[in-house]
């Protein structure tokens, strides 16, 4: 039998109220995190981003680490999520990413480039992605995992990557906008934008087999920008390559979840393989569940402006009568339907975790 390490050999964390969510074990309330919950919405994380820049935290393990579990310590969160960025791949296919104060500018943008200039650059890419072993900026993220395993071995720790798709957007505009000269070329340029995806999606994979391998209990593939794409075209470009990565990804054993924003069509999604689905705001999460096959694990969806606007009690309310969804549909993961708001009362994202913890009704099995 070959050598694990003893973060790996001894998980504790495999019984933890997230994974028997999505292993469809009886439940007596529903797991709940936050996306983005280990940001500038903490006092405790606002600290260190005072005296580290997000490129320090995001590359320094020790620092990552310590990031990565504030919330189950200052939130109480039943997950903890990988402190890292959706654009980590780019950097390992040989593009430059400042993560700096106005958002992630990526050198250099596809846009800029000529025909043949993008094609050396693919070229470029490809040979990066076929090259043996893992690049450096991969390695510190996997040694944040190791970290994170041995230092709260009970704690089920999720890894990410984002969608092929939405890292395609900023990579073409070079950051953040409304993407529309990557849509443009994506409709007149659309084998070559698909070469692209393509290999982002196979360099994604290659990432988050490293991540599996390294100690995390699950994954999440996150589709920021599906909304952008009609859903005929979202499944006819873009859903075979979720599928290539979550079809791999079940085959390792590793649960995953998908977390396609604003998509159309979202009862039409291939889900075979896939242990959960993430809901975003804009959705009608009761109406969706009648339209799903019943096992089906759904994770979001609380409106992110309700704690940042709503006072506690009034939130508190909302909650009660939110939570109402776990007595029929108790295949449940509780979440914002998108990421924290930065401005966000601290207190009030406490209230949310005490509410759904304080939520205990007779063991609920996602099988029935």
């Amino acid at each position: 039998m070959p050598f694990k390490p003893a973060h790996l050999a001894n998980n504790s964390a495999k019984n933890s109220l997230f994974l028997r969510t999505l292993r469809h074990e009886p439940v007596t309330r529903p797991p709940v995190w936050f996306m983005r919950q280990a940001g500038r919405a903490l006092r405790s994380y606002r600290q260190l981003k005072e005296k580290h820049s997000f490129q320090e935290l995001l590359y320094t393990p020790e620092l990552a680490c310590q990031v990565t579990l504030l919330p189950i310590k200052d939130l109480g969160v039943d997950v903890a999520i990988l402190f890292s960025d959706i654009l980590v791949v780019l950097e390992a296919m040989g593009f430059k990413v400042n993560f700096g104060k106005n958002g992630p500018e990526v050198s250099p943008a596809l846009k800029d480039l000529s025909s043949s200039q993008r094609a050396n650059l693919l070229a470029q890419s490809i040979e990066y992605l076929n090259t043996a072993g893992y690049p450096e900026n991969f390695k510190a993220v996997f040694k944040t995992i190791s970290l994170v395993k041995e230092k709260s071995p009970e704690v089920p720790l999720l890894g990410f990557c984002g969608a092929p798709f939405t890292v395609f957007l900023y990579l073409f505009e070079g950051g953040s906008g409304l993407f529309t000269k990557a849509l443009d070329y994506l409709y007149k340029n659309s084998q070559q934008a698909l070469a692209w995806i393509d290999c982002i999606n196979k360099t994604s994979l290659k990432y988050a087999l490293g991540q599996k391998d390294h100690g995390v209990d699950a994954f999440q593939i996150f589709e920021s920008w599906a909304g952008l794409l009609p859903a005929d075209t979202y499944r006819l470009w873009i859903m075979p390559f979720i599928e290539e990565l979550s079809q791999r990804l079940n085959k390792e054993q590793l649960p995953l979840i998908f977390f396609p924003r604003l998509a159309a069509g979202l009862e039409s999604m291939p889900i075979s393989t896939l242990s959960a689905l993430g809901v975003d705001h804009q959705t009608d999460l009761a109406a969706l569940s009648k339209k799903l096959p019943a096992k089906t694990v759904l994770q979001g969806n609380i409106d992110p402006h309700l704690p940042l606007y709503l006072p506690s009690d009034i939130l508190e309310k909302y909650m009660q009568n939110y939570l109402k969804f776990f007595k029929i549909h108790p295949h449940w993961i509780v979440n914002l339907g998108h990421g924290v708001h930065p401005d966000t009362p601290e207190a009030n994202l406490k209230l949310i975790v005490d509410q759904v913890k304080a939520l205990s009704l007779p063991a609920h099995s996602s099988s029935s």
